[in-house]
């Protein structure tokens, strides 16, 4: 029904991401954590909404309007990768999975910071409740909740993770 070209797509649990041409990012589904990135509107639009693109946009000046590379959804949050290489995290927030310092969630995409100075983030991934970024360098960095080792940052009494930690530092050298 849209009449410019889906670019990317990514889904999870009851909520979805569409990236059109043009640099329009639209999100779709259930907004209980904000992971929608974007005011819904009233109940009555909820059951009746526009089939126009721009009631379903998340403002392009959340990522300072720069292009978006690609984005992922989680059980309840999503992230988004900018061009320059930022990272931009939303919705539940509880387990540290938006990597913004706290476990409060939002309903808008926040800037992620903490990571190395000069590094660029090329990739997200996002799973129930943790974040998964590959940088521009091949480093790998995780955060949210940490346990059965999914953030492989080894063994750790730390039950949640509310920055971005690398993975693995020293990776084995494969012969």
């Amino acid at each position: 029904p849209f009449s410019a070209k889906c670019m990317k797509v990514a889904a999870c649990n009851d909520h979805s991401l569409i990236l059109l041409e043009g640099n329009v990012l639209l999100s779709l589904g259930t907004n209980d954590h904000g992971q929608l990135g974007r005011h819904v509107g009233t109940s009555e639009e909820l059951k009746n909404p526009s089939l126009e693109p721009d009631h379903f946009r998340i403002d392009a000046a959340h990522f300072g309007a720069t292009p978006i590379r690609g984005m992922a959804a989680g059980w309840s949050h999503c992230a988004a990768v900018t061009e320059s290489g930022q990272l931009y995290c939303w919705g539940n927030g509880s387990r540290g999975q938006l990597g913004i310092d706290h476990t409060s969630g939002s309903a808008v995409p926040r800037e992620v910071k903490g990571f190395s100075s000069g590094v660029k983030v090329a990739q997200v991934s996002c799973g129930e409740s943790f974040t998964v970024v590959l940088d521009d360098r091949g480093g790998l960095w995780s955060f949210g909740e940490a346990n059965y080792g999914k953030l492989g940052q080894g063994e750790s009494a730390v039950a949640v993770v509310t920055v971005p930690k690398p993975i693995l530092p020293e990776l084995p050298k494969v012969n």
